[in-house]
C-alpha cells in the first residue's frame, strides 16, 4: 500500500502453513536419497514493513518477523534421526528491524523499466 504521494509504503503478509517437507537428517547420520522421512507441521507467520519516504524512490522504516512453527511429527524412518535435531519441538521467531527501500522502476504495480 502506497499512502498519497507516496510518503509512506506499507507492506505485509501473513498466514497459516500445515505443511509437509522430505528429511534425511543432520550430519553423519542422514538417510539415503530414496529413504527419506516425511516432516509435518503447522505454521503461523507474519511479516511487515512501514516505510517512509526519504527521498525520491529511497524509503527507510522498520519492519517485524514472527514465526511459529508447532505441531512436528515425523513419519517414514527410525525417529532417532529426529530426537536431538534443533527445532524438532517447535520454535517461535519474533523481531524487529530497519529496512532500506531502492525502488527505480518506473511504475511499482506495472513496471516496464
Amino acid at each position: 500500500i502506497y499512502t498519497k504521494d507516496e510518503q509512506w509504503f506499507l507492506r505485509g503478509r501473513g498466514g497459516y502453513l500445515d505443511f509437509n517437507e522430505r528429511f534425511w537428517g543432520v550430519g553423519n547420520q542422514t538417510l539415503a536419497r530414496t529413504d527419506y522421512a516425511d516432516i509435518y507441521y503447522n505454521r503461523y507467520y507474519f511479516q511487515g514493513r512501514v516505510l517512509k519516504k526519504i527521498y525520491q524512490r529511497f524509503f527507510a522504516g522498520i519492519n517485524y518477523n514472527y514465526s511459529n512453527t508447532q505441531n512436528i511429527t515425523l513419519e517414514g524412518a527410525d525417529e532417532s534421526i529426529f530426537e536431538e535435531t534443533l527445532g524438532t519441538q517447535g520454535s517461535l521467531v519474533s523481531g524487529w528491524g530497519t529496512t532500506l527501500s531502492f525502488d527505480y522502476r518506473d511504475n511499482p504495480f506495472s513496471p516496464t523499466k
